[in-house]
C-alpha cells in the first residue's frame, strides 16, 4: 500500500484475501453479512465500502470496522493520487508556481516534482484546497481584496504561502484573555520602551504583552518573493498580528508592529478576513504608516532628526527620546536624510530562533 506504487489496492482485495484464508465463499460471506452475493462481488471488484457495511464486516470477520474504513480511505486517496499522476504536466505547471523548496525546508512538504502526485496531495493539504483547480485559483489571485505592509515585490503564490503559514502557526497558540482594545492602547508606551532592549528580550515580551490584552502575535518566516513585512486580521475569534522579519532589521520590525496595531485600534476588523481587506485605496495604510512613525519618533523631533550628522549624534538623540538607535537610522534612510549606505552598524539584525 505504499504511496509510491503505480497502482492502488482496492479494499476488495483484502476481503478476497480474508475469504481465502478462512475458506469461505462469497456466497457464504453474503449470507453472514445479510446482503446479496452480487453486492459482495461488487465490493471485491472495487465498489465503495460504506461505514454501515464496514460495521457488518467487522462483526463477521473479527477485523474492526475502523480498519476496513482505513483501507477504504487509503484506496480512494490513492486513486485520486494516481489520477493526478496521469496528468503530470498539468500538476507540475501548478506546483512550479509554489515555493516548494521553501515548504520542504520548513517541514510543510516532503515530496518533490519527481513525484508530482504526492507533491500535489501535500500541496492541496497545506493550502487547504480541495482540488487542483481551487489551488490554481488561490495562487493566481487573492480570493478577496487584501492589503499588507509590503515591499513592491509581487508574487501572489508566495504571499498565499506566507498567509497559510501564519494560520498554521496561529492555530498552535491559545489565548484565553478577551480582546481589550483600550488596554492595547494603554500598552503602547510599554511596547515602545521595549525597543531599547535586545531582541532576545523583547521578542517574547512583545508576545506576552499583547496576549495580556487578547491580541495574538506570531512571527513567521519571510517567504522569498512575498515581500510582506506583516499583516493584521481577525482569526479564530480574536485579533492577530503576524510579522515576517522581512529584511530582518529592527526598524522594520517595530514600524510594522505599530502599523498593524493601528489597524486594530483605528480601523474596523472584519470577522471573516483581513483588517485592510475591504478597502479600495491605500488611505488607511497611509494612516497606519503615520501612526507608527509618530509613535516611534514624534514629529516634534523632526528638526533635530534632520540635523543628525554622525553616529554619535544618533546615539545621543536615541537616548534622549528613549528609542533604539537603529530605529532612528531607519527613519533617516526613509526620509532620505542619510544614504542607505550609512549607519547600518547601529541597526540590529534579527533572526527567528530556528534560523540560528
Amino acid at each position: 500500500m505504499s504511496a509510491s506504487l503505480g497502482y492502488a489496492v482496492p479494499t476488495g482485495d483484502f476481503i478476497e484475501e480474508w475469504l481465502d484464508e478462512n475458506g469461505m465463499s462469497q456466497a457464504e460471506l453474503a449470507r453472514n453479512l445479510g446482503c446479496t452475493p452480487k453486492h459482495v462481488s461488487k465490493l471485491i471488484h472495487g465498489a465503495p465500502l460504506t461505514n454501515e457495511f464496514a460495521l457488518r464486516l467487522g462483526r463477521v470477520t473479527g477485523i474492526p470496522a475502523e480498519r476496513w474504513m482505513q483501507l477504504e480511505t487509503f484506496y480512494r486517496s490513492e486513486l485520486a493520487r494516481l489520477e493526478l499522476e496521469q496528468d503530470a504536466a498539468e500538476v507540475k505547471s501548478v506546483l512550479k508556481q509554489l515555493p516548494l523548496k521553501f515548504l520542504r525546508d520548513h517541514g510543510f512538504m516532503s515530496a518533490t516534482l519527481h513525484k508530482p502526485g504526492k507533491a500535489a496531495f501535500e500541496a492541496l493539504t497545506f493550502y487547504r484546497a480541495g482540488t487542483l483547480e481551487v489551488l490554481k485559483e488561490q495562487v493566481a489571485a487573492p480570493a478577496h481584496a487584501m492589503a499588507f505592509r509590503q515591499s513592491a515585490t509581487l508574487d501572489w503564490a508566495a504571499r498565499v504561502t506566507w498567509l497559510r503559514m501564519v494560520e498554521v502557526e496561529a492555530a498552535t497558540v491559545d489565548i484565553e484573555v478577551p480582546y481589550d482594545k483600550e488596554g492595547l492602547r494603554e500598552l503602547l508606551p510599554t511596547l515602545r520602551g521595549l525597543t531599547r532592549e535586545s531582541p532576545e528580550k523583547y521578542g517574547a515580551a512583545m508576545v506576552e504583552l499583547l496576549a495580556s490584552v487578547g491580541v495574538q502575535l506570531v512571527f513567521v518566516h519571510a517567504v522569498p518573493k512575498a515581500g510582506i513585512y506583516g499583516m493584521a486580521r481577525w482569526f479564530q475569534g480574536r485579533p492577530l498580528i503576524a510579522l515576517s522579519l522581512h529584511r530582518r532589521s529592527e526598524d522594520q520590525l517595530w514600524f510594522t508592529l505599530f502599523h498593524e496595531v493601528c489597524h486594530l485600534l483605528e480601523h474596523e476588523l472584519t470577522p471573516g478576513g483581513f483588517v485592510s481587506g475591504e478597502w479600495e485605496d491605500g488611505s488607511l495604510e497611509e494612516e497606519a504608516n503615520r501612526f507608527a512613525g509618530e509613535l516611534l519618533i514624534p514629529s516634534k523631533y523632526a528638526v533635530r532628526l534632520r540635523l543628525l550628522k554622525s553616529l554619535d549624534d544618533v546615539r545621543s538623540f536615541a537616548e534622549d527620546i528613549d528609542i533604539a538607535p537603529g530605529i532612528v537610522v531607519g527613519r533617516l534612510h526613509r526620509e532620505e536624510f542619510w544614504g542607505y549606505d550609512k549607519g547600518h552598524g547601529l541597526v540590529q539584525k534579527l533572526v527567528l530562533v530556528d534560523d540560528e
